[in-house]
């Protein structure tokens, strides 16, 4: 399957996109706090505590 230059760019682009979004979220302090009260230990780490991993 041949795949064209421009279906190239666009799933690129998406990719990208997709990305930025991951890593806004895993980014949010807020998932990093509902993570802890949920009493998960391996989530994202919230810096606004200084926590080390």
């Amino acid at each position: 399957m041949r795949v064209s230059t421009a279906d190239a760019i666009a799933q690129h682009r998406a990719l990208k996109e997709g990305a930025a979004v991951f890593q806004r979220v895993f980014n949010d302090p807020a998932l990093a706090e509902a993570i802890a009260a949920a009493g998960i230990a391996d989530g994202p780490v919230n810096r606004a505590t200084g926590r080390a991993a």
